[in-house]
Formats: structure tokens, sequence, C-alpha cells
């Protein structure tokens, strides 16, 4: 079994997900250590930074500083208010618009914008664009304070765009270096696809902050889950098994796999992701991208998160370039194992002629043909079944995993008809392409 329950992963240079995770982490510690000062300097209740994403004029709030509440969680806020366009919340829209201070009364707002004033604690707000050759982020002071203190928040607000600016460049840093060390891997892996498949996913969940990396690839026009891995590295068999045995489908997978395009999810609730996947498997964000070339995808890379979060654009660009270059990966290795098996079914066929030359004997050829069949497809366990007196299949030989009947008595197969060759192979790694071919 693979995924959840991969024994053998392969593990890259740890520092690179730990050094963009300690990017964003001193980043955004010292941001935070900002507007707690700003709380003391300014005599204010609360004081926020929301990111701001020139390219889609969007805000999210991403840190925080409440008076009296020092360990103020910014999960709630920021997941009702991630992602708001700028045009939406008017005093941050005439703040970066204008590049200078907007002063907005929270009755006035109540007017204007109800939802986002409910969201206010105090009866004013400052709203003060950060700039850093663009604005790139909204500080904001709750209640506004007065003129005296514009300076003193200006100086706030540069000092936040620095700590953005060393951000975005760790950011940067990282991925180039996680999507380098990926190709370098890959070059150098020698163990099996399973665990190939399972180093990439640990280190991508890590390196984005979410909970699980999976792989879905398409067999026989159907997308199928083939790795599963936890940022951690632990281990759940359970979740493999809910994983694998999903009784509704996987909306954003499907979702990502036809439009070619990568599909974000913010919460459990979004039509991407069902209640069963969030029930069951505790899915509450997730970002699908196409594996490979967008233009003809072999499956979809898929990255979930146990806590409702949007998905930052640089997050969905490495990610979908990783799609791109583990497709590629998956693509030649793929290539490797059919001229492997091309080349097992040409040593099997020649066992076959031999040993159908050597021993007539019917027994002795279908329990050595099952041996030549299990070596041949690397596979857990093959079966021979010859057809019987009415009609149908029966057992004749087996070898690998399950010992074959003591006593000696006929296994009939429950259903023969699902049968189109007289061999069948269990637990094949690679169950179509050339193993099906050789099958046959």
């Amino acid at each position: 079994m693979v995924g959840f329950m991969a024994a053998d992963t392969i593990c890259m240079d740890g520092s690179l997900s730990e050094s963009s995770q300690a990017a964003d982490g001193r980043g955004l510690e010292g941001i935070e250590q900002l507007c707690a000062m700003a709380l003391d300097a300014l005599g204010a209740q609360r004081v926020l930074v929301w990111r701001h994403t020139p390219s889609s004029r969007l805000v999210s709030p991403i840190a925080a500083a409440v008076a009296g509440e020092p360990l103020f969680q910014l999960a709630n806020l920021a997941w009702r208010w991630s992602d708001k366009s700028v045009e939406d919340i008017a005093p941050f829209e005439q703040s970066l618009r204008e590049r200078r201070s907007v002063v907005a009364s929270t009755a006035d707002l109540h007017r204007a914008l109800p939802a986002f004033a409910r969201e206010l604690i105090a009866a004013s707000v400052w709203c003060e664009p950060v700039i850093v050759g663009r604005p790139v982020a909204i500080l904001t002071v709750e209640p506004a304070p007065d003129a005296a203190h514009a300076d003193a928040v200006m100086r706030i607000a540069a000092s936040v765009g620095q700590l953005l600016t060393w951000q975005e460049a760790e950011r940067g840093r990282a991925q180039a270096e996680l999507l380098l060390a990926l190709i370098e891997a890959a070059g150098a892996h020698t163990g099996s696809t399973g665990q190939l498949l399972s180093m990439v996913c640990q280190q991508l969940a890590s390196q984005a902050g979410v909970a699980r990396a999976s792989v879905f690839l398409g067999v026989e026009g159907q997308l199928v889950p083939r790795m599963s891995s936890y940022a951690d590295g632990h281990l759940d068999a359970a979740a493999w098994a809910l994983f694998r045995g999903a009784t509704e489908p996987l909306a954003i997978v499907d979702a990502a796999f036809a439009s070619k395009r990568p599909v974000t999810a913010a919460n459990g609730h979004d039509a991407g992701i069902s209640p069963w996947w969030s029930e069951r498997l505790g899915m509450q964000a997730a970002i699908a991208v196409p594996l490979g070339q967008a233009r003809n995808p072999i499956g979809v890379l898929l990255l979930d998160s146990t806590t409702p979060r949007t998905f930052r654009h640089d997050d969905v660009r490495v990610v979908a370039a990783a799609g791109t270059l583990l497709g590629e990966i998956i693509h030649r290795v793929q290539e490797a194992q059919e001229r492997e098996s091309r080349l097992a079914a040409g040593d099997a066929l020649r066992a076959l002629l031999k040993l159908g030359l050597d021993s007539p004997d019917t027994a002795h050829t279908a329990s050595r043909l099952a041996m030549i069949a299990r070596d041949a497809m690397h596979a857990e366990a093959a079966v021979v079944c010859l057809p019987d007196g009415d009609g149908g299949l029966c057992e004749a030989a087996r070898d690998g995993a399950t010992a074959p009947n003591s006593a000696g008595a006929v296994t009939r197969l429950s259903s023969p008809a699902q049968l189109t060759a007289p061999l069948a192979v269990t637990d094949v790694d690679a169950a179509d392409g050339g193993t099906a071919r050789l099958l046959r």
C-alpha cells in the first residue's frame, strides 16, 4: 500500500520548507509586534494589517493586535474577510487609490457598508496605505487617533512595508529552491513511483503550510487517488482507507482536471468540498492543480488544509508549477516502466514457450505460469484460471500472497464473466499501459 501507509519516505533537505515557513513566521511575528506597539503608542483598541494584492485588487487580514487580548485569534476574521475586493470597502479603495490616510466613522459605515461596520470595535477607523513602490497593504487603527499621531502611523506603515518586502523575497527564494530540489531529487531518485510521490507530497504540504498533499492519476477515464502524505510525515491508515473508498466525488479535483486550471476552496462549505470530505477527512480548504502540461494533464495535485484559509496568488503559482513539474516526472517514470514492461513481456513469453515444450502437464504448467507472471509483473499474487465443464472458470494455480487451498478443492470464481483473459494478477504497481498488454 502507498499513501498514508508509505513506510519508505525519501526526504529532501527540510530547510527548504522550514526556510519558507520561517520567513512567513518571522515576517508576521514582526508585523504583529508592530501592531502591538501601535496599540500602546496610539492608545488604540485594535490594529490590523490587511495584505493587498495589486493584480487582483483583493485584501485579506494577516496580522492583528487587540487591547486586552494578547492571544487574539485572527482565523475567524480572516475566514469572513479574506480575498475581499477593495471596491467593496470604500475607505480601503480611497486610501489605496489616493495613497493617503482615510478616516471613517463607524456610524457612516453602518449606513454604507453594514457588514464591514459590524466587524469594527470602535467608533472610527483610520486607514493607512502601506506603499512599497505600489500599495501592498492597509494598516487600520481603531479608534482613529487624532491628527497629531499621523506621523507615527505613517512610520508604522513604512515598517510594515519593509517586513512584507523581506518576507516576499524570502518566500520567493524558498519556493524557487523547492522546485529546483524537486528536479534534483527526481533525477537522483532510484526508488518506486510511490516513494517519489510520497516525498514530493510531504514536501509540498510542508512548504504550503497545509495538512496534506495528494496525487490523483487518470486511469481509464477516472481520477484515482495514488498517493496522499501529511506535511509532518505521520501515517494514518484509517484516513487513507477513507480516501481510497470515498463514496462521493471531490468536486474541486474534477474541476481542476476538466478546466485544466488551478481551483481553490476557502472553507469546508465551498461547493468544491462536499460535506463527506469535510466531515470524514477534516478538509476545510483546498487547492487543486493539473498534473503535467495543461493541454493534456495526466491527473491532479491536491493540497488541503484542516482549517479554513485562502491561498495567496504566489501560493497558487508555486503549486501550479510543482504540478506541471511533477506531472512531467511521473510521465517520464511511466515511460521507463513501459520499457521495462515490454522487456519483461519478452522474457515471460520466452519462458512460457520453453515451459510449454518441456512440460505437457497442465497442473505443473499452470503453477509455473502463475510464478512467471507474478515475477514479470512484480505483483503480490498471481492466479491462473482455466475453463470448467459448466462454461465458467475455476482457479487452477496460485503464486504469491495467499497460499493454495490446502484441501485441494476447486475454487470457482464468483464473477467469471468479468475476466477477459485466463490470467489475473492482483495488486500490480502500475495497473495500466504495458501491464495490461502483458496480461493479455
